[in-house]
């Protein structure tokens, strides 16, 4: 009676049904389309939070924004993060999938690496980077915009936290790259081929080799290097040199560049939306620092790099009378998280001034970076990067998409548009000191 119980309408105060086990798993729907399949079963259960059934466990859905804020700050300790399952022979044991007193030190030696009097460190490399990559720009190029800043970010992640020169060590950085790449797709991989059908191992194979030439490659970093990020995480007081290295391979992963190619693409795109405001939109993102990073929280908002979050439930619990059962998961929807209306007015739109008026108290409310005590510990090195790069865009260059071009967005493994997305960058005629608006850049 329990069992069946657990697959009733609305069991624990939630809308939804978790389905029997295998026959009634929603995988592949939810891996096709997050996105859609989240928004239609928030219409029509007409609930921000419901139940269905995700890699063959009873998954609550979470898409209010307060809901969600109270999971990843209050309930911290009854969750645990979700990936190990997924991920954990992929990347080796790191940050993402300790739990407990292990998850605490490795928490508090990442945030002291991330700190900003550390990181500063490295400002001018990225700066240079950004700046070599935009001098590629030119008045009639048409450049593929996600393809652009994937290849810029790669450099920046490998020479800031592998100490690697791409003009200097061309071949290396070749073959990282490639490596990389095969890395990730064996990770995307994962949650349909091998949890769920039982297929395409051949992929995940070829991406553990890929793993252990990778380790390889950054043993010899370790072991041979004394500068940079290198000399900063060694004596850092991790547990072992495995340690040091699965943490390093985390960081030069593709993941990294594809989730900031993800949020700068998507700014690119945001900012053209309008095309009777298009010449002041870039006249204001130029002269004023706090409007460019209105237009920056507004782009996170509505396209959030990643589309949701997974957690696992090791304790019962209860938030605002939806009662939450150890065993399950969690999904905290971050697209739905960010257009909830009872936080966002007109959530669906593109409304960067917003953040000046009535939610200029509300960045809280983003969970792009993910949220309390698990929050990405990189937040603010990762937004300075964003910052830096927008604004130094915008001081050099404005911008236009061709019509007629396809600008639906694929959702998995991070948002991008489905298509290649063409962007024509011109000079800007006026650049008195050439340089980028006013604001802290990390």
């Amino acid at each position: 009676m329990m069992m069946m119980a657990a697959l009733d309408d609305g069991f624990n105060g939630i809308p939804g049904n978790a389905g029997f086990p295998v026959i009634g798993d929603k995988s592949y729907e939810y891996y096709a389309d997050p996105v859609d399949f989240v928004e239609t079963k928030i219409n029509e259960h007409q609930s921000r939070v419901f139940v269905s059934r995700i890699l063959n466990k009873p998954t609550v859905f979470v898409g209010s924004n307060t809901v969600a804020r109270e999971l990843l700050s209050d309930q911290t300790d009854n969750l645990e993060l979700g990936y190990k399952s997924l991920m954990g022979e992929i990347f080796g044991q790191n940050i993402l999938f300790t739990e407990g007193p292990e998850a605490h030190n490795l928490r508090l030696l990442m945030s002291n690496l991330f700190s900003h009097g550390k990181m500063s460190n490295f400002h001018s490399k990225i700066e240079s980077i950004i700046q070599k990559s935009l001098g590629q720009l030119t008045n009639t190029a048409q450049i593929k915009v996600y393809e652009f800043f994937k290849r810029m970010m790669t450099e920046i992640c490998l020479s800031v936290f592998l100490d690697l020169d791409f003009e200097e060590s061309t071949e290396l950085a070749s073959t990282i790259v490639n490596l990389t790449t095969t890395h990730w797709h064996g990770i995307i991989s994962v949650p349909l081929n091998v949890k769920l059908l039982g297929m395409g191992k051949s992929t995940f194979a070829k991406a553990v080799q890929a793993r252990d030439k990778l380790i390889h490659i950054i043993e010899e970093k370790v072991q041979n290097s004394a500068k940079g990020f290198l000399k900063l995480i060694l004596p850092s007081s991790f547990p072992t040199e495995s340690s040091i290295v699965n943490h390093l391979l985390l960081l030069t992963s593709a993941l990294v560049p594809k989730a900031f190619a993800s949020i700068l693409t998507s700014f690119v795109i945001g900012s053209t939306l309008d095309l009777d405001e298009i010449e002041s939109t870039m006249k204001n993102m130029q002269s004023s620092s706090d409007y460019l990073e209105s237009i920056l929280l507004e782009t996170i908002r509505l396209w959030p790099p990643f589309a949701a979050g997974r957690r696992l439930i090791r304790k019962d619990f209860e938030v605002l009378g939806y009662k939450f059962s150890k065993g399950w998961a969690v999904m905290y929807t971050t697209y739905s998280i960010h257009r909830d209306p009872c936080i966002f007015s007109q959530p669906e739109k593109f409304i960067p001034e917003r953040w000046m008026t009535c939610n200029k108290d509300d960045r809280d409310k983003l969970v792009a970076f993910g949220s309390g005590a698990r929050g990405c510990v990189g937040k603010n090195f990762s937004w300075g990067i964003i910052k830096m790069t927008a604004a130094l865009l915008v001081s050099k260059y404005t911008w236009k998409l061709p019509e007629g071009q396809d600008l639906k967005y694929k959702w998995l493994p991070v948002s991008r548009p489905k298509n290649d997305v063409i962007a024509i960058f011109q000079v800007v005629e006026d650049q008195n000191a050439n340089t980028a608006p006013d604001g802290d850049d990390q």
